[in-house]
């Protein structure tokens, strides 16, 4: 007989098999009855499958690599930025800037080669690939906790929040869909990560991953993590 305390994470794996399949929309009421079956699912400290899982580490590295570190003149620079930031998790005030969504390099005149260079170094910095996390849903909120970053508590309306880590500022958005958790994240000059995440039916969370590596293009792979024992 299976115990009374696996019963919410056994019902919500069953659940989540149908789940993962959906492709666009909302996701199920996280305050309705199921809800608490997913909040078990997806709750918890999990450690990556390294062999079953993608090096996307490597591949972020190899793309970067043979990126350039600037544009030429008149091939277009970076018009457009962020304002009114609030640099501590609270959200942003004002809108973004012209240019390409999310901050990218748009218009005339050359790219800072600095600035190209702090872009990357953040986006390399976000989308690290992390051996163990720690994630607390809720019916309006996602906490993720990385071994090695700032834990991120992010309301599931799709606000984006401003973040600081250190060196590193981001902006972070989550919202719970069809297609489970999703959490994308993007530096100001351009980089993104975008991570949707949900609980396959052998209970081990699935992360498939989009890094927009900046002129490196794009680079994309699937972590595995297992609940963390004890």
């Amino acid at each position: 007989m299976l115990p009374q305390r696996l019963l919410p994470a056994i019902l919500g794996l069953a659940a989540l098999a149908g789940l993962s399949s959906c492709r666009v929309g909302p996701g199920p009421d996280l305050s309705g009855p199921q809800g608490p079956s997913y909040i078990a699912a997806y709750s918890g400290d999990w450690v990556l499958l390294r062999v079953e899982s993608d090096d996307l580490d490597a591949k972020l590295r190899e793309a970067m690599a043979g990126a350039p570190r600037e544009m030429p003149a008149g091939s277009g620079g970076m018009t457009g930025r962020r304002g009114g930031r609030t640099p501590t998790g609270g959200g942003m005030t004002g809108g973004r800037g012209g240019g390409m969504p999310g901050g990218g390099f748009s218009g005339a005149g050359a790219v800072d080669p600095e600035q190209m260079r702090r872009a990357m170094a953040a986006t390399q910095a976000i989308s690290r690939t992390e051996t163990e996390l720690g994630i607390t849903l809720r019916a309006d909120v996602a906490s993720l906790r990385p071994a090695d970053r700032a834990a991120l508590v992010l309301p599931l309306s799709g606000e984006e929040e401003s973040v600081v880590d250190g060196d590193v500022e981001y902006f972070a958005t989550a919202k719970w869909t069809e297609e489970g958790l999703v959490i994308e994240q993007k530096v100001d000059g351009g980089g993104r990560v975008k991570d949707k995440l949900h609980v396959d039916e052998e209970g081990r969370l699935v992360m498939e991953r989009e890094v927009d590596a900046l002129r490196g293009g794009k680079v994309k792979g699937t972590l595995l993590y297992r609940r963390k024992e004890g």
